[in-house]
């Protein structure tokens, strides 16, 4: 394969383009030309439009980019969306990312990192765990872990 950074030969290949917001958001005014992603609210995810939210791989945020994240991004805007229809307010939550990696057939390794936001500094503090010891626990945790979400997202 040739690339801008050279030629690669390989047998297997997972190959992830740049990763940038979608060019709809430039269409609709959420998104200025050239720029990677669109500017939000990092407690709530609300863009400079009022009640318009952008999550995920769209939104520039302190968060990584995966999609654990996304779905907890997610969830918080539900949360807020469903406050503010009720006229309540939603107290603030911890975000947080988890990520597994099977490293053999049985076992895995992870990482996780919350993040608490510091109101007198105005910054997010990032409280960071992971277990790099390849372990068949872990595999197992990652799956019933897996399971957990999935039920959540598809019942």
């Amino acid at each position: 394969m040739r690339t801008t950074h050279g030629d690669f030969n390989y047998d297997l290949a997972c190959i992830i383009p740049p990763m940038k917001a979608s060019s709809l958001l430039e269409h609709i005014g959420l998104l200025k030309k050239g720029e990677k992603w669109v500017d939000v609210n990092p407690l709530t995810f609300e863009t400079k439009i009022p009640n318009v939210f952008v999550i995920g791989d769209a939104a520039q945020s302190y968060l990584p980019k995966s999609g654990y994240v996304a779905y907890s991004e997610g969830k918080l805007v539900a949360k807020i969306i469903n406050a503010r229809i009720k006229g309540k307010k939603v107290e603030e939550e911890y975000m947080q990312m988890v990520c597994y990696a099977t490293v053999s057939d049985r076992e895995a390794i992870m990482v996780e990192t919350s993040f608490r936001y510091d109101n007198i500094n105005k910054r997010f503090i990032p409280s960071h765990r992971e277990d790099n010891k390849r372990k068949e626990t872990t595999a197992k945790r990652y799956e019933e872990w897996a399971k957990g979400l999935w039920r959540e997202l598809f019942g």
